[in-house]
């Protein structure tokens, strides 16, 4: 039988991470990595996960939340006792292997699955984050809001190879947290985005419309070898992963996103970190369900760049932004119109520090 998709629930966010990171390295796909807190309905009731790893010493903490799983989910639960790891971060790969033959064990035992559909499980929210595009393509567009002045001397942005790229990564509630971000920076901005967002492949066409009708930018889906030019927002694609490369160029790779999320926050934001050196970058995480991005916020602040997030109060759902803010790489928090404000602060600085090195 195949390797089940996991579940982690913990209240230890580094914990949880290096697990994941552990059971990855050993042939398990982890669907979703939690803490307690952050347990709804729809994940109680998600058949994305097919067993929940459950972090023992906090049973008795969450008697409540963990009694009405085990009632009501369709997935096996295992409680595992969390061993200590060795001091570089890893875990003991004996303890990892009994965890993993008892993973493999729990599938042999548990009741097969009906084959009569096939593919991938859809996630809880799919069709939400899907009607949420389609909700915004029937508004009007907002006004610009962003009062900042730009200095009258900016380069034209038009045809210019991007400087300064960032990566936006959003889920459930994403299209309108994003939308009013893009509304609310001055149409001259000499910066470009890549969004990661999950979204549904058929509403993607829907999204790239809805977000050029808010964004004083040209927005279209990835294209293979595609130069990135300053006033231009990217989507990911949904098929494809994609990586950078110097230039700015996004190159599309004939494999599909790891795990459960299209396209993978984490990924883009690991990529771009890695590619996007030679350019100012950052990230900011929007509202969204489940914890993607999280490690992408680590891998981007290891490299010295800056991640900020939506703040808790203005998200649909904060569950992404917050699992951001565990990580503790995250150093602004705001609004949408707030992040926009912050962000073309950042740039205009950026800018001006670049032109002063060239004329030095």
């Amino acid at each position: 039988m195949a390797m089940p998709k996991i579940g982690i629930i913990s209240e230890d966010s580094v914990q949880r991470h290096r697990l994941q990171r552990a059971l990855n390295e050993s042939g398990v796909e982890v669907a979703c990595n939690l803490s307690p807190d952050r347990v709804d309905e729809n994940w109680i009731l998600s058949r994305l996960v097919q067993i929940w790893l459950i972090d023992l010493g906090q049973e008795e903490q969450y008697e409540d939340l963990f009694s009405d799983m085990l009632d009501r989910s369709p997935a096996p639960i295992l409680f595992y006792d969390p061993e200590t790891p060795h001091e570089n971060g890893e875990y003991d790969k004996r303890w990892v292997k009994r965890l993993v033959d008892k993973i493999q064990k729990q599938a042999n035992e548990a009741e097969p699955e009906s084959t009569e559909s096939v593919g991938s499980p859809e996630l809880p929210w799919d069709n939400r984050v899907n009607m949420d595009a389609s909700a915004l393509s029937q508004q009007q567009p907002p006004e610009l809001t962003n009062k900042i002045t730009l200095p009258s001397d900016l380069p034209p942005r038009c045809k210019r190879v991007a400087d300064h790229v960032w990566i936006l990564g959003a889920s459930l509630g994403g299209p309108e947290a994003v939308s009013r971000f893009l509304a609310s920076l001055p149409k001259s901005l000499p910066v470009s985005f890549v969004l990661a967002q999950h979204i549904g492949k058929e509403f993607q066409d829907t999204l790239c419309e809805v977000l050029a009708q808010h964004a004083p930018l040209r927005t279209f889906v990835a294209k293979e070898r595609c130069v990135v030019h300053t006033g231009e927002l990217l989507l990911a694609p949904i098929d494809n992963t994609l990586t950078f490369l110097p230039g700015p160029v996004v190159e599309l790779e004939n494999e599909s996103w790891a795990g459960p999320y299209a396209p993978s926050v984490d990924q883009v934001m690991i990529r771009a970190a890695k590619g996007l050196s030679t350019v100012d970058t950052g990230a900011i995480i929007f509202s969204g369900m489940g914890d993607d991005g999280a490690e992408g916020a680590v891998a981007m602040a290891a490299r010295g760049f800056p991640v900020w997030a939506q703040s808790e109060e203005t998200c649909a759902n904060s569950s992404m932004p917050d699992a951001a803010r565990d990580s503790g790489v995250v150093t602004f928090n705001g609004s949408p119109e707030q992040l926009a404000e912050k962000l073309t602060e950042h740039v205009l600085s950026e800018q001006q520090s670049l032109e002063e090195s060239i004329d030095g």
